[in-house]
């Protein structure tokens, strides 16, 4: 593939090599409301909320990786980070240093690329303060649409390049946006990170408010990527 991942989708894959140290997350804010659960290939779950902050909506997502521990990152309408958890590490994002060019879902559906550049203060497990990091990128519109279980995703495919210290690190995959509701879900992504290979697979099944399986932190496919296994049922 030679998509690469938006600049949430690129944090979270740094989170991956984090020293296992555990953490607190901070609890799901009132003000937000589950969406739906997203099941993905290789072994990974994705809970989506909608928070009305005020008069601004933003999107909460909660993630439980291959390993079972949990990352949560909340994101405004058009995809720019507002804060980065993990289970391991506590609190990773620490605030924007510059947004010369921020992330803009409007822009890529209106014209069909969006071009971003933004620095942000990110802490890294072998460093005791946050450290400026510069994320550069883009995202194109596909045109394609995904329906999973009654939800129609447009999928974007994106480049994006992170700079901190002497390291550069690039990331390919993909993004779906929820054309009825406006929600990002991540999409397949690889990574070289530290000199170790960091793979999500695509999302594969959306199960609704009520249905076995919504809001669990069980996944039901196989983690092997070279594996297309799907289970017989949802968990219960």
């Amino acid at each position: 593939m030679s998509a690469v991942q938006t600049v949430r989708g690129l944090v979270v894959a740094l989170c991956l090599a984090g020293t296992p140290v555990l953490a607190d997350l901070p609890l799901v804010p009132e003000h937000c409301e589950a969406l739906y659960s997203v099941q993905k290939r290789l072994c990974a779950v994705q809970h989506v909320y909608r928070c009305q902050a005020q008069a601004a909506v933003e999107w909460l997502l909660v993630d439980v990786k291959k390993d079972k521990s949990l990352e949560m990152e909340t994101i405004d309408a058009e995809g720019n980070l507002l804060s980065v958890w993990t289970e391991k590490l506590g609190k990773r994002f620490f605030g924007y240093v510059l947004r010369a060019d921020p992330v803009s879902y409007s822009t890529a559906l209106s014209s069909g690329r969006d071009d971003h550049n933004s620095t942000f203060l990110f802490k890294y497990p072998v460093f005791l303060d946050p450290i400026p990091t510069r994320s550069t990128g883009h995202m194109v519109r596909t045109g394609e649409t995904v329906v999973l279980d009654g939800v129609t995703f447009e999928r974007f495919e994106a480049h994006n390049t992170l700079k901190f210290l002497n390291v550069s690190i690039e990331i390919e995959g993909d993004m779906f946006l929820d054309v009825a509701t406006g929600a990002f879900i991540d999409g397949q992504k690889r990574a070289d990170v530290y000199g170790m290979m960091v793979e999500e697979g695509h999302p594969a099944q959306v199960i609704h408010p009520g249905e076995p399986g919504f809001l669990k932190n069980v996944a039901i496919y196989d983690c092997d990527a070279t594996s297309d296994a799907a289970p017989d049922r949802r968990p219960a």
